[in-house]
C-alpha cells in the first residue's frame, strides 16, 4: 500500500510528501537536515533514495555552497530515515516561505523528530573552533524584528499562537549530551541566536549579541525550529563553531566556514545517529512496526 502524507498539512507539503514517500519501503520516523559543510555525514547510513530538490514538486532549491540539495532516505537502526543534505535559507530569496515549504514537506512525510545541525559562529569567549553546542534555547531576530516564519494564514495544524518555552525536546537534548560526552569534541549547551543574512556580522554587531545572552550565531534553524513544533514535531539542534569570538576571516570566509564545519562531520556524525537511534527504539516501543 502507498504511504500517504499527512492530511493535516498544505496541500503543497502533501505534494512533496507524497513524492518523498513513493520511494521508501517505510514511513520515515524521522529527519535530519545536514547543515554547511556537513553533508558527508549521510555516509554513515544505508540509502534507499536520492532525489534532487527541483524533483520535488514546489519545493524550492539549495543554492549555496556547502548545500548539495537532495534529499536521501537511509535506513538507520532498521528504520527508515530522512536526510536533507543542505538547505534553504530566508536569504536566498528574502522570504521564509522557501524555508517553510521544506519543513512542512518534511512534517508531512509523518516524522515524529526533527534533527537540525547547523555551522555556527561563537559569542561566547570559551568556545573555539571544532567545538559543538547543544541548543538550548534560541533567540530568532528575524522573528522578533521583521517577518516571522509562521505569519500570514494559519495553514499547519498548529494553534496561532504558538508557545516555544518548549521549542528543543528535553530528552532529545539530554540524549545528546550522552551521546557527546562518548567523544573527544568539547560539546557546549547553549543559545543560538539566527540572524537574516547574508553578510556575516560585523564586531560591533557580535558584541551586541553576546550581550543579549546568545552563544554561537548562524542564519538558519531557530525558523526551522518554530516551523517544526508548530506541525507538532520533537526538535533537537546542534552547532558546530566554525570560529572563535571575535575571530576574523579572510577573504573568503563561507569556504572557511564550511571546511571548519567538515573538519567536525564525525562528531556531529556520532551525535545525530546516537539520538536517532534512540527516537527510532523508543517509538519502535511505544508504537511496534506500522
Amino acid at each position: 500500500m502507498a504511504l500517504r502524507p499527512r492530511l493535516d498539512m498544505p496541500a503543497s507539503a502533501q505534494a512533496a510528501a507524497a513524492g518523498i514517500l513513493q520511494q521508501l519501503p517505510t514511513r520515515p520516523r524521522l529527519a535530519i537536515v545536514l547543515g554547511s559543510g556537513l553533508g558527508a555525514v549521510s555516509a554513515r547510513w544505508p540509502a534507499l533514495s536520492s532525489t534532487p530538490f527541483r524533483d520535488l514538486p514546489g519545493m524550492p532549491a539549495a543554492t549555496v555552497e556547502g548545500h548539495a540539495g537532495r534529499v536521501l532516505g537511509v535506513e538507520i537502526a532498521g528504520e527508515c530515515a530522512l536526510i536533507l543534505q543542505g538547505r534553504v535559507h530566508f536569504y536566498e530569496s528574502a522570504s521564509f516561505e522557501p524555508v517553510a515549504a521544506w519543513v512542512r514537506a518534511l512534517c508531512a512525510c509523518g516524522i515524529e523528530a526533527l534533527l537540525l545541525s547547523n555551522a555556527a559562529g561563537s559569542l561566547n569567549p570559551a568556545y573555539r573552533a571544532g567545538d559543538l553546542m547543544i541548543v538550548r534555547d534560541h533567540i530568532c531576530l528575524p522573528a522578533l524584528t521583521g517577518p516571522n516564519p509562521l505569519a500570514g494564514p494559519n495553514q499547519d495544524p498548529g494553534p496561532r499562537f504558538l508557545t516555544t518555552a518548549d521549542c528543543y525536546d528535553s530528552h532529545l537534548y539530554v540524549w545528546a549530551g550522552e551521546a557527546a560526552a562518548e567523544i573527544e569534541t568539547t560539546v557546549h549547551s547553549g543559545i543560538y541566536c539566527q540572524v537574516a543574512g547574508p553578510t556575516y556580522e560585523t564586531g560591533a554587531e557580535a558584541r551586541a549579541l553576546g550581550r543579549m545572552g546568545a552563544d554561537a550565531v548562524g542564519m538558519s534553524t531557530a525558523a526551522e525550529a518554530l516551523l517544526a513544533r508548530h506541525c507538532g514535531v520533537r526538535v533537537l539542534a546542534l552547532s558546530t563553531i566554525t570560529n572563535a569570538s571575535g575571530e576574523v576571516f579572510a577573504a573568503d570566509e563561507h569556504q572557511e566556514v564550511v571546511a571548519a564545519a567538515t573538519r567536525a562531520a564525525s562528531s556531529v556524525g556520532h551525535i545525530l545517529d546516537s539520538v536517532a537511534r534512540r527516537l527510532v527504539k523508543e517509538s519502535a516501543d511505544r508504537f511496534g512496526d506500522e
